[in-house]
């Protein structure tokens, strides 16, 4: 189990190095970002079979 030692020793520490943090997540606007062009994606995905259910009565 030597692979999860943590280098310092100390767990508390090594959870809140930033080197550890994944670059997606290092800067907040990136991560809101995609939440917003996910919510944008997914209505558009909703709208479109809304639409096609109307005209094509479904």
């Amino acid at each position: 189990m030597s692979e999860f030692k943590s280098q310092s020793g100390n767990f508390s520490a090594d959870f809140m190095n930033v080197e550890n943090i994944p670059a997606f997540f290092s800067a907040p606007h990136q991560v809101m970002f995609f939440a917003g062009s996910v919510q944008l994606i997914l209505m558009q995905l909703f709208w479109s079979i809304e639409l096609a259910g109307r005209y094509t009565y479904l």
